[in-house]
């Protein structure tokens, strides 16, 4: 397998709320997609059911080559690379590295609950402490820890650079401060 071959987790835009049509067509095609989901309580009819929504309206993850996509991309004009900037002004797009890919979807999926999705624009995730679970379902991952609004506890926090932030209540005694 080549360079150009190689799949890489893309953060990507689905504008008008269609990433669930972006995620439908992406898996016919073969590719791995995640998009974050939460359970909100809707009325349908005449009753109340939880019901899973995407948690960040327009956001997906796909796992393919950088050719694939450029492809798919050409006959969907709604699917868009989200992308960072250069020093130089240009634009390149964001690829989140695997490791970080799968620690965030385990967490994503296992306590669908208690997560809370930041915007890492709004808040200065920088200055938490660095910390490491040390056992629990969580066992060996990084992140930091810090007080979020609206949170009685700290948070643990792992953070995919530029897209997005979770957050989720974790016990003291199943953590220790990396140095």
């Amino acid at each position: 397998m080549d360079r150009t071959d190689t799949l890489h987790w893309f953060a990507m835009r689905a504008t008008y709320r269609r990433e669930m049509k972006a995620h439908d067509e992406l898996t016919d095609a073969g590719v791995e997609v995640f998009i974050p989901m939460k359970l909100v309580k809707k009325k349908v009819g005449l009753r109340m059911k939880r019901v899973e929504t995407p948690a960040v309206s327009g956001l997906i993850f796909a796992h393919c080559s950088q050719p694939f996509m450029q492809a798919f991309k050409l006959k969907r004009p709604y699917l868009q690379y989200l992308c960072q900037f250069n020093r130089d002004g240009s634009r390149k797009p964001i690829i989140v590295p695997d490791q970080q890919m799968a620690d965030f979807m385990r967490v994503s999926k296992q306590a669908e609950e208690e997560v809370t999705y930041i915007d890492p624009e709004t808040t200065n995730l920088a200055l938490g402490t660095r910390v490491v679970i040390v056992n629990g379902p969580f066992e060996g991952m990084k992140g930091s820890l810090q007080r979020i609004e609206g949170k009685r506890n700290r948070q643990f926090i792992i953070q995919i650079e530029g897209v997005l932030a979770l957050a989720i209540s974790i016990s003291p005694n199943q953590i220790e401060v990396i140095k």
